[in-house]
């Protein structure tokens, strides 16, 4: 079963030593990470995003058990369990899988995660546009036509992240 843990920042990685140690080394946990590019000094520079926060996903067939996941709630570094997780399994799967599925060699995402529609407002989230406001006119496979500050072009959505405005 999957769990939603919140967690100290800088305690990540001795939290998932405590949990494996309380629970088993059969545990996952998955923490999505996104990918961009954004402009700095007049340079480049590439940036990972932690997508959730200081929220982290945990599985383990043993959660399934409310007592684990008391035993759970001193863990070091845990910030609190969410609770609900076990009425949200399905939409937990379908969430983490849409983020595997964008993931690169790497792990990262480095695909937008939304869903794009015509006629919406959307921010972009990297390059030379950073935080310009556009509104999408027409979609295609690998390309969209745009509108913004009364300029119409056509740009390539594979390096493209944004996010709705």
């Amino acid at each position: 079963m999957w769990i939603v843990i919140k967690y100290k920042k800088k305690n990540y990685n001795i939290l998932k030593e405590n949990i494996i140690e309380k629970i088993g080394t059969d545990s996952i946990f998955y923490k999505p990470k996104l990918k961009f590019q954004k402009y700095s000094k007049n340079k480049i520079v590439n940036c990972e995003l932690d997508i959730l926060g200081d929220y982290a996903f945990c599985f383990n067939n043993k959660l399934v058990n409310d007592n684990f996941i008391k035993t759970l709630n001193f863990a070091k570094g845990l910030k609190y369990i969410l609770e609900g997780s076990k009425s949200s399994q399905i939409e937990i799967s379908k969430f983490i899988d849409k983020c595997k599925s964008l993931e690169n060699k790497e792990g990262l995402i480095s695909k937008t995660i939304f869903e794009t529609k015509i006629g919406e407002f959307y921010r972009f989230q990297n390059g030379p546009f950073t935080n310009k406001i556009f509104k999408i006119i027409e979609l295609q496979k690998k390309r969209m036509k745009i509108s913004f500050d009364n300029f119409y072009t056509n740009i390539s959505r594979d390096n493209l992240l944004y996010c709705p405005a």
